[in-house]
């Protein structure tokens, strides 16, 4: 609410994804048609032939305000895997390079950024010493940042130094990245994506996919999900 008093626009980022595949579940019927040679004479479809599997999937990350989605921000790719959490097909390195080059040159100077707390949002540029960390790698994170330490010390006693200044120290790629053209970011607790507005636009991109997806080729989903992007209007 603050951020909103200030004037800065709210940017909301997330990932989702859709399979070849996907296609509403219930369709209307013609009980009194019987056979695909009535439905023919009748001048009916004989209705869609559901795929068998999910189909290959498809990635989607994309930004967005009360004004619509950003200009140049999104981003739509075939997965390798079929199964599994769709998060695992985006890394750090995917991220931060779409992050860089198709969010941050298409937002306003000063915007704030809503985003989840995902393992790839969140990148650190170092790694700030913990309890898996020998007593000697302390030491040396400790000298490089010139804090100083009671010499013969035990390394629990060297880690209670560490958690003393790790909020400091603790910083993220994308938030250096974000920094430089004034611009903050805000990640939601986990758990609580009501919090992300887009989240609500992933619903409706899925609902007219879903009606419209009628070949379930590969082929033809990128276009099918630019569509459905083009049916979502910042009213809705």
């Amino acid at each position: 609410m603050y951020e909103r008093v200030k004037g800065r626009e709210i940017i909301y980022l997330d990932e989702t994804w859709v399979n070849a595949g996907h296609t509403v579940s219930k369709e209307l019927k013609d009980v009194n048609i019987k056979t695909k040679h009535q439905a023919q004479l009748a001048g009916f479809s004989t209705g869609l032939k559901i795929p068998r599997g999910r189909g290959p999937r498809f990635v989607i990350l994309h930004a967005g305000s009360a004004r619509g989605f950003v200009d140049g921000a999104k981003l739509v790719y075939l997965a390798k895997k079929r199964l599994g959490d769709y998060h695992d097909e985006i890394d750090s390195t995917r991220f931060e390079e779409w992050f860089k080059s198709q969010l941050i040159p298409n937002i306003g100077e000063g915007s704030v950024i809503v985003m989840d707390n995902a393992t790839y949002h969140r990148r650190k540029p170092e790694q700030i010493s913990t309890s898996s960390n020998t007593k000697l790698d302390m030491e040396t994170w400790l000298k490089s940042k010139d804090i100083a330490y009671p010499e013969r010390s035990f390394k629990i006693e060297l880690l209670r130094i560490v958690n003393s200044v790790r909020e400091k120290y603790t910083s993220y790629e994308v938030d250096e990245l974000a920094k430089e053209r004034n611009i903050v970011v805000c990640r939601s607790p986990p758990y609580h994506c009501e919090l992300n507005a887009i989240e609500m636009v992933w619903s409706q991109l899925k609902r007219h996919i879903a009606s419209n997806n009628v070949s379930f080729l590969t082929k033809e989903m990128p276009s099918l999900i630019d569509n459905a992007f083009t049916q979502i209007s910042k009213e809705s």
